[in-house]
């Protein structure tokens, strides 16, 4: 089904392009049933193209479909979408960043460690997680669409093509890979939400780990959806109550030993660490997974600690949300400053191929626009005031440098 959106689009293919190539070494890298992937080379850096085979109207608003989807995606693990070109050597394509790494299925064939396959399984979740946080269900989670890049063994999902956040539109578009579906996506039985990502998930879980996750991978592969996780927080809650299991169980019974006689104090005092020790953890864990070198908050006092609820549950979950906050606004900093990179990369590259000067000033105007809007989308995002400013002032930093750096080429010959 073509909605409005995608029809006035269609118009817009017929008589606007103008758009000359700049992309060259072209490399199928996959064919697909309407849509064929290359690998590209614009200004000494790779691109990822996905171009269809024929101008078919359908199809060509399914890829633009995808391309609405994609490129409001900003996530250290999910590829990122640049633009939608119509290139002359492929025809109208997504050009997206291009990846160096292996399918999932590939790299679990080198038996990484368990400490690599636990990183990775909390990219993959925090990765889902964004989408379904941004009402986007992938409707296609496997093995061939999960890359672990060659260097740092860093997760990146990607394909987009029968994703949606509209649930009626993916059941009048079919395609799916039955093997990883949920039973409601292949036998159309119900509506599709964000559980259906979770079914496809319990499968990876079991070829991330096929024995310590049995019970977890069980219930997202349940039939019936409402018998499954509500969310990935909660399935990742469960991995990691799994992993304290061996320890909790023992403490606890000496908890309820020792709570008789031992002064409630000592208690909170006990709770208290398990919850500095927890927070630490889910620290680390992010950090290590997202291969980023910071360094952890000081520990939280234990006044601090006393002050955040009045009971357990509710300080454990305010400190908790605090820090996960913290980390997400660390990541969003993270994700924004290479975006802008990768956005000097393009422009510094490209530049010389204006004519004249002029069209290189308004080029570098087209930069400054560029880099501003994405500065403060990520700045709208962040949560903590400190983070904040830290980042503006990184930004200023980078903006200075990188608009020097245009400013030198707008004097230096054209390339022929």
């Amino acid at each position: 089904m073509v909605n409005s959106s995608s029809e006035s689009f269609l118009e817009s293919v017929e008589i606007n392009w103008d758009n000359p190539s700049a992309y060259g070494d072209f490399e199928l890298l996959h064919a697909g049933s309407y849509a064929d992937t290359y690998r590209a080379k614009r200004a000494g850096r790779y691109f990822l193209m996905k171009a269809l085979h024929s101008q078919d109207k359908r199809h060509l608003a399914m890829l633009r479909r995808e391309y609405e989807i994609s490129i409001g995606l900003e996530h250290p693990n999910i590829a990122g979408t640049i633009t939608f070109e119509n290139d002359s050597e492929v025809g109208p394509c997504i050009v997206m960043e291009y990846v160096d790494g292996f399918p999932l299925s590939d790299f679990l064939c080198t038996n990484p460690d368990s400490r690599t396959r636990k990183a990775l399984l909390i990219q993959l979740l925090d990765a889902v997680a964004y989408l379904h946080a941004k009402g986007v269900i992938h409707n296609d989670l496997k093995p061939e669409n999960i890359l672990v890049t060659a260097k740092g063994n860093r997760l990146k999902l990607i394909d987009f093509g029968l994703s949606d956040d509209d649930a009626h539109y993916l059941i009048t578009t079919p395609g799916f890979t039955a093997q990883y579906a949920a039973p409601e996506l292949i036998g159309k039985t119900g509506p599709v939400d964000g559980r259906s990502d979770i079914f496809s998930l319990g499968i990876l879980i079991s070829l991330l780990f096929p024995t310590r996750y049995k019970c977890i991978a069980g219930k997202c592969r349940r039939q019936n959806p409402e018998s499954r996780y509500s969310s990935v927080a909660a399935l990742l809650r469960s991995i990691r109550q799994a992993d304290t299991r061996r320890w909790t169980l023992p403490a606890v019974l000496l908890l309820l030993i020792l709570s008789a006689v031992i002064a409630p104090r000592l208690i909170s005092r006990m709770y208290y660490s398990r919850t500095v020790s927890q927070i630490e953890s889910m620290y680390a864990d992010t950090l290590s997974a997202h291969g980023m070198d910071v360094q952890a908050p000081s520990p939280v006092s234990y006044e601090a600690y006393q002050k955040a609820g009045t009971t357990h549950r509710s300080r454990q979950d305010a400190l908790a949300g605090a820090a996960e906050r913290d980390l997400n606004d660390l990541l969003l900093c993270q994700s924004a400053e290479k975006d802008l990179d990768r956005l000097f990369d393009v422009f510094s590259g490209s530049i010389l191929e204006r004519p004249d000067e002029p069209s290189r000033l308004l080029y570098v105007a087209d930069f400054a626009r560029a880099f501003t809007a994405r500065r403060d989308s990520c700045l709208a995002a962040l949560s903590n005031e400190s983070t904040r400013d830290s980042f503006y002032a990184r930004c200023e930093i980078l903006y200075n440098g990188m608009t020097k750096d245009l400013y030198s080429r707008v004097k230096q010959p054209a390339s022929k």
